[in-house]
């Protein structure tokens, strides 16, 4: 019995051993919990960087130009005599349309080779690529040449027969190959339309402007003089009509057209509330992503009724811009203003019970409060005025927190 009251004394003693190391254990937790300030939640961070924000719109729309479509003065193969996307003179023959009997075959080289110099001369690199070939071959010839003079002056002439040797296998090279690929191919198609009996029809160019053989069926719906009544239903029901797309042409129906140098529009449906404020004569600026990096100054041209929320917005633009010829029906981005500054993450920037924006940073392991101005912010960032002015302001490279649960003065 004795026995048993010990044992039982020993196994009480030991629990509450147990118990007070557990508790100590807790304790020291708890204590580590608050002197640290670590939170329950992750802190994420990022790095304050200079950076833009566009306050912008992404739309679908119409370039609109200034084109003089026209009429092909007899049924026929058309072969062009100005090169595509460039400027012609008044009066200049810009086409010639062959009326004699034509085969099928003929007919289907004849566009094939037509399809591709449009290709050439639309393709800015392989232009660049024929010419690179000549201007490489020339220089080596004049570095030989000179190399020759060199050694003619020093006496050293041992040398010299192979420099010889080197520009006489240029020049064959050169010879071999002087007709590069767009010379080849126009020389084909001059053969082949040489072989056509029957007259040629010349077509000359009743203004000055951009010759274009891209007839996209947009031309008699579009017409500039009529954009101040373009409204929502109108864009919607854009359609392009038929237009062929080859070099066989018929009398009286539109073959080819002489584009407006520097004039061109924008229009498209816009959002009402994106709109509110704007009006004729506002400037913005506006990019073709699909087309260009390039940003392009535009004003308000015209604006109609509200319809559906919707409004028909027409810009003009103000200057020329890659692919513009071509272009018609495409994406635009719309933008008012670029904003530069410290770009962050927007769920970093918080308000406070004044209305004052802040943001936390991360210094030396401790949260730290900034007061921040925001220049402006979209769904995703926001731009913060840079200014090293100011006390205790947002720095360059500071670790902005971007998510977690901080409080000023935490340990993390």
């Amino acid at each position: 019995m004795a026995d048993e009251k010990k044992t039982t004394k020993k196994r009480s003693k030991k629990s509450k051993i147990i118990i007070l190391v557990i508790f100590v254990i807790a304790l020291i937790l708890i204590i580590g919990k608050i002197i640290t300030g670590s939170s329950d939640k992750t802190v994420e961070t990022e790095t304050a960087l200079i950076g833009t924000v566009e306050n912008k719109t992404e739309v679908d729309g119409f370039v609109i130009r200034n084109e003089l479509p026209l009429k092909s003065p007899a049924s026929g193969v058309i072969s062009y005599r100005a090169d595509e996307d460039k400027r012609v003179s008044k009066g200049a023959t810009i086409a010639v349309v062959f009326t004699g009997e034509v085969s099928d075959e003929v007919k289907t080289e004849l566009s094939s080779l037509h399809a591709r110099i449009k290709e050439i001369e639309g393709s800015t690199a392989e232009k660049d690529l024929y010419s690179a070939d000549s201007i490489t071959s020339n220089l080596q010839i004049i570095n030989d040449i000179s190399a020759v003079n060199d050694l003619a002056y020093s006496g050293e002439v041992s040398s010299v027969s192979e420099y010889k040797d080197d520009i006489t296998r240029i020049i064959r090279k050169s010879d071999s190959g002087a007709l590069t690929t767009l010379e080849q191919l126009v020389a084909k198609k001059q053969q082949l339309e040489s072989s056509i009996s029957g007259s040629a029809v010349e077509m000359y160019a009743p203004n000055a402007g951009i010759l274009s053989s891209k007839l996209d069926g947009y031309e008699s719906y579009f017409n500039i003089s009529t954009l101040k009544d373009i409204t929502t239903d109108y864009l919607n029901n854009a359609k392009p009509s038929k237009v062929n797309d080859n070099n066989t042409v018929t009398k009286d129906v539109e073959c080819l057209k002489i584009i407006d140098n520097y004039e061109w529009y924008f229009a498209a449906n816009m959002d009402e509330k994106w709109c509110d404020d704007l009006k004729v004569g506002s400037e913005l600026s506006i990019r073709f992503p699909d087309i260009s990096d390039e940003k392009i100054d535009i004003s308000i041209y015209s604006m109609s009724e509200v319809k559906g929320g919707k409004i028909a917005v027409v810009f003009k633009g103000r200057g020329i811009f890659s692919g513009m010829y071509s272009a018609r029906e495409t994406k635009a981005e719309i933008i008012r203003n670029t904003y530069s500054g410290f770009k962050v993450t927007k769920g970093a920037v918080h308000i406070d019970t004044e209305g004052k924006y802040y943001v936390y940073i991360k210094r030396e392991g401790i949260v730290r409060r900034r007061t921040v101005q925001v220049l402006y912010s979209n769904d995703y960032y926001a731009v913060i005025k840079e200014d090293n002015s100011v006390q205790n302001n947002l720095l360059l490279y500071d670790e902005v927190i971007i998510s977690g649960n901080v409080e000023e003065g935490q340990s993390i």
